[in-house]
């Protein structure tokens, strides 16, 4: 098993960011090489504490920004709208990490490679295709706004959610 692999499977694959499965992620490195290059710090960049699992184009488009420490996010950070799939945050972010936020933001809320996926794991949803275990272990966000909001569950999922099974 590769680096990569294992990193993926310690992450349950999902891209720490955008918080959906992502088969072929890559290692993130939190606090970037480029900060700690040349100095006394150097060994942290690779150490397993400093390590993150992330979809390739949201971890190439990072650059300089700070993105909020996924081992530091909260569940009532974000919450997903139903039916736009669109990401917010709450006023739960503690102000130290509005900016962080602000600049996850930018790149997650409505892009479209997130986007589509959202749009994917909920049509296959509502077409009774992917169950609700399957959504909360592959879209977690999709499954908390699912039972946020009843009225887009299946008929077998609103009367588990009304039984207080689900």
């Amino acid at each position: 098993m590769s680096c990569r692999d294992q990193i993926g499977e310690a992450f349950g694959h999902l891209c720490c960011y955008t918080v959906t499965f992502v088969a072929n992620g890559e290692a993130d490195h939190f606090v970037p090489w480029d900060d700690v290059r040349g100095t006394r710090k150097a060994h942290l960049a690779y150490q397993w504490s400093n390590i993150r699992y992330a979809d390739g184009w949201i971890n190439r488009s990072k650059g300089a920004d700070r993105f909020p420490d996924p081992f530091v996010v909260q569940d009532d950070w974000f919450e997903l709208q139903l039916p736009s799939l669109e990401l917010r945050f709450t006023d739960r972010v503690p102000a130290e990490h509005c900016d962080a936020v602000r600049n996850l933001m930018k790149r997650v809320k409505k892009d479209f490679r997130v986007m589509k996926v959202r749009r994917r794991y909920l049509d296959q949803y509502l077409r009774g295709v992917r169950p609700i275990e399957l959504v909360d272990e592959e879209a977690p966000l999709l499954g908390r706004a699912l039972r946020r909001n009843p009225e887009f569950l299946l008929p077998d999922d609103l009367k588990r959610h009304q039984d207080g099974v689900l």
